[in-house]
């Protein structure tokens, strides 16, 4: 997602599935290239963290033991969603998910 992209549209909300995925695990190494002077004049200045801290994340699939931790730590808990994945998980699958999730260190 290109730097900025909350400042030029801050009213759309966004939501990552499945504990941001990848980025949650990249966000050191896009830090390292953040911090090089921007490509292009009056690319706005934002910090890698901050920027994906303004969205929302949701715990969908298997959120324990690696994804939710995983994002915890890139981003914080403050914005975390429960998410099943799909619209028709069966209620024992998205209780035994939130039970896991409690249960958990």
């Amino acid at each position: 997602m290109p730097a900025g992209v909350t400042v030029h549209h801050p009213g759309i909300r966004r939501i990552f599935t499945h504990g941001a995925g990848e980025l949650s695990l990249f966000v050191q190494r896009l830090e390292v290239f953040g911090a090089m002077p921007p490509t292009s004049p009056g690319a706005p200045d934002i910090a890698v963290r901050e920027e994906p801290g303004a969205f929302r994340y949701d715990m969908a699939g298997t959120p324990l033991p690696d994804q939710l931790p995983a994002c915890a730590r890139a981003f914080g808990t403050r914005r975390l969603l429960h998410g099943s994945g799909v619209c028709w998980t069966p209620c024992a699958a998205v209780l035994a998910q939130v039970a896991s999730i409690d249960e958990a260190p």
